[in-house]
């Protein structure tokens, strides 16, 4: 079979599955729609001030999510000079590990934090807040 059969075959193939997977069935079934009302309640609170910010700020975790962590450390640098917040990538796993044993003070993480990661923070004293900033996405590609 030749290069340019293939190609074509695959490019069919692909398309019949995309049209398969868009079509719809001849009966359709009610859809129930359940209406959740949230209340945003934004509560800003005085905090004075009783010195300079200094200091240092750990973070580590997910390569995918350091960027982003990386861009808002900069911009927090620039606000507070004295306080240095370097961000390591040490994988989320391995971040959500020395976050848990109190090495670091912020996980980079492109997933929630396993039951046996916040049995071990709770084993440490660690309490934590999960705070969603972005949510990473992963294409495979292939070279026919």
């Amino acid at each position: 079979m030749t290069k340019t059969v293939r190609s074509l075959l695959f490019v069919f193939v692909a398309a019949s599955l995309l049209l398969a997977a868009c079509g719809s069935s001849a009966t359709s079934t009610p859809e129930v729609v359940t209406v959740v009302e949230t209340k945003v309640v934004e509560k800003i609170v005085e905090v004075e001030k009783t010195g300079p910010v200094e200091g240092t700020i750990l973070v580590d975790g997910s390569s995918t999510v350091a960027p982003i962590t990386a861009a808002v450390a900069e911009e927090f640098q620039a606000e507070f000079p004295e306080v240095r917040v370097p961000v390591g990538i040490s994988g989320t796993g391995g971040g959500f590990k020395k976050f848990c044993v109190g090495e670091t003070d912020i996980s980079d993480a492109s997933r929630p934090i396993k039951e046996s990661e916040t049995e071990l923070c709770a084993q440490n004293g660690i309490e934590y807040v999960e705070l969603p900033v972005a949510f990473d996405g992963l294409a495979v590609m292939v070279n026919p």
